[in-house]
């Protein structure tokens, strides 16, 4: 009996991913525009919805719900930038603060 090799190719970097993943979003809103990206947004976030409710019924599986995720991830990068970056990385660091204030990762403010 042989052994079976499997090649294993090293994954990018979560830098790496981040450059790819920014320099899609941009092509993406240079090619389609604006509001064209936005409906995209919210296909896929609904996308999401439904696969969500299918997996909660047992008419989905995890993967099925993975590949949304990984859509409104993707989306969420152009999201980001149509927005604002600065102003939604602002945002993110005052929900993720008072979150952590709710698990109790750290003290509450007064």
């Amino acid at each position: 009996m042989t052994q079976r090799k499997t090649s294993r190719t090293a994954l990018p970097t979560p830098e790496q991913v981040q450059e790819r993943v920014s320099r899609a979003v941009r092509a993406g809103i240079d090619r389609f525009g604006s509001e064209s990206q936005w409906r995209h947004i919210q296909e896929e976030c609904a996308e999401l919805i439904v696969a969500i409710n299918h997996l909660v019924r047992k008419k989905a599986s995890l993967d099925d719900v993975a590949d949304e995720i990984a859509d409104v991830i993707l989306c969420m990068g152009t999201a980001r930038l149509l927005a604002g970056q600065h102003g939604v990385d602002r945002r993110v660091l005052t929900k993720l603060a008072r979150y952590e204030e709710r698990l109790g990762l750290v003290e509450q403010r007064e």
